[in-house]
Order: C-alpha cells, then sequence, then structure tokens
C-alpha cells in the first residue's frame, strides 16, 4: 500500500504508517539512483579527462603544426634568396655573353674566354 501522498504533502512533520515492503522498495530504488549517479559521475569525469588530454593533444599539435610552419617560412625565404643569386648570376652570364661570342667569332684563344667568365665570376 502506498502512502498517501497529499496527506503527506500537507502536514509532512506528522508521523504515518507505511508497510514495511514499501520501505525496502523505496531502498532499493535509491540504492539504484546512488548508483546511478556514481556512475554518471565516473562516466563524467572520464570524459572531463579525455576531452582535456585531447585539447592538450591538439594544443601540442597547433604549437608543432606552428614549428612546422616557421621552418617552411624559413626554408620559403631561403629558396627565394636562392632564386635571386641564380638570376643575378644569369643576368652576369647575359651581360658577359656577346663578349663571349665576339671573342669566339674573332677565334680568340679559349684560355682567354675563361679569364673573362673568370673576372665576371
Amino acid at each position: 500500500m502506498e502512502p498517501e501522498w497529499e496527506k503527506i504533502r500537507k502536514d509532512p512533520e506528522k508521523s504515518y504508517k507505511v508497510e514495511g515492503f514499501y520501505l525496502l522498495d523505496q531502498m532499493t530504488r535509491i540504492g539504484d539512483l546512488q548508483k546511478d549517479l556514481r556512475e554518471a559521475e565516473e562516466k563524467i569525469k572520464s570524459l572531463e579527462a579525455r576531452m582535456q588530454t585531447q585539447f592538450q593533444t591538439s594544443g601540442a599539435g597547433k604549437q608543432a603544426q606552428g614549428q612546422v610552419n616557421e621552418e617552411l617560412k624559413k626554408l620559403v625565404e631561403q629558396l627565394k634568396t636562392q632564386i635571386k643569386r641564380l638570376i643575378d648570376f644569369f643576368k652576369e652570364i647575359a651581360e658577359i655573353e656577346p663578349t663571349i661570342l665576339a671573342k669566339v667569332k674573332s677565334k680568340i684563344d679559349i684560355t682567354e674566354i675563361i679569364k673573362i667568365i673568370k673576372e665576371y665570376g
């Protein structure tokens, strides 16, 4: 027999008769709810730990990615420098090419051509 809830709500200070099986049933339900609550709290802690780990991992990943990006930027700058040096070298070759061709046409000794190249190089 379940207690009469309306009477209990109106006068919660009063004592009421309750059958023992009802109290045992309520105790079992409370125990089950407490167990569910503990499991839920453990799951929350586990999820929080996983989330923290993933956050730290992604932070480390972002930091590593930032380092990789910085390295790539440095490499790009080095490549730009090398390309500029090659362009300058080809410009120098283009400048001395007419002199070399003129000397070749006039059949000047090859040692003189090498000397001209070394003067510009």
